[in-house]
């Protein structure tokens, strides 16, 4: 696995585990937060444990259920 490949994997982690806590918070099960984000079940599940590679339109869908604010920091670096 490469630095990327690596940092990909850790950010989809991260973010997984935020979705969880935000929903566990508000006292949702995955199935109600499939019905208020329009995500299925099984792709909620699979973010959360970061296995799933999502789009934006997903994050913004859950983030939007869950009344989450989202903030994407991007930088650019030499490698």
């Amino acid at each position: 696995m490469d630095k990327f490949e690596k940092h990909a994997k850790e950010s989809l982690l991260a973010i997984g585990k935020m979705v969880k806590i935000a929903r566990i918070s508000k006292d949702l099960t995955q199935d109600q937060l499939s019905k208020m984000s329009g995500i299925s079940k099984p792709i909620i599940s699979s973010i959360e444990s970061g296995e799933c590679n999502f789009t934006i339109q997903t994050l913004i869908a859950l983030s939007n259920a869950l009344n989450l604010y989202i903030d994407i920091n991007l930088s650019m670096k030499k490698h």
